[in-house]
This record gives structure tokens, C-alpha cells and sequence, in this order.
């Protein structure tokens, strides 16, 4: 009878011994799964942020669209119900576009210049670039200011994390287009 008891007493431990175990494990684990879901969905974002202000300077360089249209396009290409995929919420997104037009460039050309051009080559010399295409052959500073698009997304912390004092931070993102290429001419 002795041995019984003993043995129903290690059985009890057991049991609590693993609830403490539980206890201890699932809020670690739970904590675990809810950062890595919230590290993917900020990964998401800023992936969309990317492909949004690539697409606005594709506009810039391909469409004779303004600023205001082509912020309200980014717009709807991150926040329209239609969207396929996630919607951000466009109180959380701020946009700016910066256009620059530039005069049309025409430069003479020495004979190697020339060769070089029928060649399509590219090269960058101090700070200089030198095109030769049939678009736009030239002499370009690239120092000079571009046309850009910024997007800019207030991403808000969860609640758990608001105790830190701050309930969103900002991601952004900046694409230019480089100045004299693909760009308007007047």
C-alpha cells in the first residue's frame, strides 16, 4: 500500500509540474507567432510602399499626368476597394510628388562621341554622365535635382506595444528619376 501511495504522489507532481510548464510556454510562444505576424505584415507594407512610388515615377516618365493626378493614381493603386491584395488606410498614407521639367537638350558632338553613340554605350565621367541613344544623346549632370515620388505610411504599433509612449511610426519610401532621363520635355 505504501509503494501505491508513493507512486500516486510523483503522478500528481507531474501533472502540475507540466500545467506550470504550460503556463510558462504558451504566452512565450503566443508572443513569438504575434511578432513574426507583425514583422510579415509591416514586410508587406513597405513592399507595397516600393512598387507605389516605382509606379508614380513610371507615370512621371511616361505619362504627361501632374502632380495632384498622379498622387490621387498612387493613391488608388494602394487604398481603392478594387485593390487586389491588402488596402492600406489612406487617412495613414501622405504622398508627395515632385515634378521637374527640364529644356530639351541638344549638343554637338565630336567624331568619337559619335562612334561612341553608334555603339550605345553609357559611361559616367566626374560626376557626368554621357548618354548616347536615339532618345536623348547628351551630356547630363546627374548632380542635379530629379523628379521623385515619397510615400509616406504612418504604421501604427499594436496595442500591446503602446505602452511605449508612441502609437505609429513612419515608413517611407523615396524614388527618383534620374535628371534628363526619361523625363518631359517642354
Amino acid at each position: 500500500m505504501s509503494n501505491k501511495g508513493f507512486f500516486q504522489t510523483i503522478n500528481a507532481v507531474s501533472k502540475g509540474q507540466a500545467l506550470v510548464e504550460a503556463a510558462l510556454t504558451i504566452p512565450t510562444i503566443t508572443l513569438f507567432l504575434f511578432a513574426i505576424f507583425y514583422f510579415a505584415h509591416f514586410c508587406l507594407t513597405y513592399q507595397q510602399l516600393i512598387g507605389a512610388a516605382r509606379y508614380g515615377t513610371d507615370l512621371i516618365a511616361n505619362t504627361s499626368l501632374n502632380e495632384k493626378e498622379i498622387e490621387k493614381d498612387i493613391r488608388n493603386y494602394l487604398c481603392h476597394k478594387s485593390t487586389l491584395g491588402r488596402t492600406l488606410n489612406p487617412d495613414n498614407l501622405k504622398i508627395k510628388v515632385d515634378l521637374k521639367e527640364f529644356k530639351k537638350m541638344s549638343l554637338e558632338f565630336s567624331a568619337a562621341e559619335k562612334i561612341a553613340g553608334a555603339l550605345n554605350q553609357f559611361a559616367v565621367f566626374a560626376g557626368k554622365a554621357i548618354i548616347f541613344n536615339s532618345r536623348l544623346p547628351g551630356i547630363i549632370n546627374i548632380d542635379k535635382a530629379a523628379s521623385s515620388v515619397e510615400v509616406i505610411y504612418y504604421f501604427k504599433y499594436p496595442s500591446v506595444l503602446k505602452i511605449a509612449g508612441r502609437d505609429s511610426f513612419e515608413l517611407k519610401v523615396k524614388n527618383e528619376i534620374l535628371a534628363g532621363t526619361g523625363i518631359r520635355e517642354r
